[in-house]
């Protein structure tokens, strides 16, 4: 006899099995992003009834409908989930379905089943290109109202009709008018957010977010957990189970593959979702031509560095620079108050408007001190690229360290390997968007960089940017690398630079901060050890 529910949301609905009692969770995603891998892990576990993509008509269905807002009642849906719950697992054990196909659906889910949810991710460059393997969005879709949503395509599959969500009104237009890899790094980013906003609406016990990248074996035990079950799995079994990469047959192009211009798109289409799930900007390899050679961990690098206050002679975490653009009367004073105050270093910049009175000064004051001198050399072709031999005279005096401008890896190396400057050790100095796109390698030719956020945050959202430097914090300083970040100056109108320094130094990051207004307004910049404006 069919059961009744005692209301319209209850678990023993009619004509739906009673499943009160009966634990139930569920691993959604983008697709491409380890669902199946934790329903292979999970199906080891005695305890757990685990199961992947059990009605992809059904779910994919009822994703169409809920991504284009379509009025449909969740009932049939919902109830058909029910038996297939009720059919695959024993009343005491774990009902355990992966399946990107529900990522819009966990709403619907929780309230019927009191289900729990995993929302898997991975890392965005890895899947695009993945997706692009599977031949998603390889049709052209068309539209002559681009409010409504999506009519019939033939992709030789309904249920990838389905399920390949296409965005409605304006933003059709401009979807259509992307490079492909640019239009499946906005269905990354769209199903992420979508799916969030969902999870967010529910209970904070009900749902977790596991990237691919983090799923080891401790993690692992930490979704079982999560999901109730002590887990069995041991470390050769996880392993195992690990080391077969579904999908892995399918041929995947590499980012090397992906022009620089759509590279750029893909990257824009998913910073703001790849920073607030911890993921950087996708960072594509060097091209073939142009792979460096990894020149060790800075430490090992920067052996002319003079010891000022770090035992390596590198530039240690949470140190504070000052970049000296002041007029030369100037100079002195900021100097000497400056090594009162803590300053680690000085930057002074070779271009065309000069640099080289700066370093004369720097040069005549240094005297029994040792501050850091880090002189900074524009890119190749740009003015004072190519210092004369007087400058590249005191360059070899006063430096202990180059900064090159440059944006991507054979740039830095042509600029580095340059007459006069080539012993040194050198830096990226990251001032463009490409810069940052290549930042990884850019720091894997270089003993660091420094990242100049009140330029790259014309292109950027601030926010977005700040998220992103401090992600990376730690991975450039696992390689004993030189993290700088460069903080525009502080004004009355746009208090944000003290804020981000107050972020950055808070987080121990070095930062490179300017030496407009003089001593009297350093007291405004924070440090790790306090603000600057106090004598130590």
């Amino acid at each position: 006899m069919p059961t009744s529910s005692s209301g319209a949301d209850g678990v023993g609905s009619r004509d739906a099995p009673d499943l009160r009692g009966r634990r139930v969770a569920f691993a959604v995603g983008t697709g491409r992003c380890g669902t199946h891998l934790l329903h292979e892990l999970l199906a080891a576990e005695p305890s757990v009834s685990s199961h992947h993509e059990l009605n992809p008509p059904n779910e994919a269905f009822h994703r169409y409908c809920r991504w284009n807002e379509l009025p449909v009642d969740d009932r049939g849906f919902l109830d058909i989930k029910a038996r297939e719950i009720a059919l695959a697992s024993p009343p005491d054990g774990l009902f355990f379905e992966a399946s990107s196909y529900l990522s819009l659906s966990v709403k619907q889910l929780h309230r019927r089943f009191a289900a729990r949810f995993v929302l898997m991710v991975r890392d965005p460059l890895e899947t695009v290109l993945s997706l692009r393997a599977k031949g998603w969005y390889e049709v052209e879709y068309r539209k002559d109202e681009p409010g409504r949503p999506v009519g019939f395509h033939d992709l030789g599959n309904f249920v990838h009709f389905l399920s390949r969500l296409v965005p409605n009104g304006p933003e059709f237009e401009r979807w259509s008018s992307l490079p492909r890899a640019a239009r499946l790094a906005w269905f990354w980013a769209a199903l992420n957010e979508r799916a969030l906003a969902d999870l967010r609406s529910l209970p904070d016990d009900a749902w977790m977010v596991v990237r691919l990248e983090d799923l080891d074996l401790a993690k692992y035990a930490e979704i079982a957990r999560f999901l109730g079950i002590v887990p069995t799995l041991t470390p050769d079994g996880f392993r195992a189970i690990a080391g077969r990469r579904p999908g892995a047959s399918w041929p995947r192009p590499g980012p090397m593959d992906l022009p620089d211009a759509e590279f750029a798109q893909v990257a824009l289409e998913v910073a703001a979702t790849a920073g607030r799930l911890g993921y950087p900007p996708p960072s594509a390899p060097p091209r073939r031509d142009a792979m460096p050679s990894d020149p060790g961990p800075a430490p090992a690098v920067v052996g002319r560095l003079r010891k000022a206050g770090s035992a390596t002679g590198a530039l240690p975490p949470g140190s504070v620079l000052l970049s000296i653009d002041g007029s030369a009367p100037e100079l002195e004073e900021i100097v000497l108050r400056g090594l009162d105050r803590g300053i680690r270093g000085y930057h002074v910049r070779i271009d065309a408007d000069g640099g080289r009175r700066r370093l004369e000064t720097l040069v005549a004051l240094r005297m029994g001190h040792s501050p850091l001198v880090l002189v900074e050399l524009a890119g190749p072709g740009d003015p004072g690229a190519e210092p004369d031999d007087d400058v590249l005279a005191l360059i070899r005096e006063a430096a202990d360290l180059v900064a090159i401008e440059a944006s991507r890896p054979a740039d830095f190396l042509k600029a580095q390997q340059a007459a006069g400057h080539s012993g040194l050790p050198a830096v990226a100095s990251v001032r463009s968007w490409t810069g940052l796109l290549h930042w990884r390698d850019l720091l894997r030719a270089s003993c660091g960089v420094i990242v100049w956020r009140t330029e790259l945050r014309r292109a950027i959202d601030e926010a977005d940017l700040d998220h992103w430097i401090l992600a990376h914090q730690e991975d450039a300083l696992k390689q004993n690398k030189i993290f700088c970040v460069a903080i525009g100056p502080p004004s009355d109108s746009d208090p944000e630079a003290v804020r981000a320094a107050e972020r950055m130094a808070g987080a121990g990051l070095s930062i490179l901060v300017p030496s407009d207004g003089g001593p009297a307004a350093w007291g405004r910049w924070p440090t790790p050890g306090g603000g600057l404006g106090s004598p130590r």
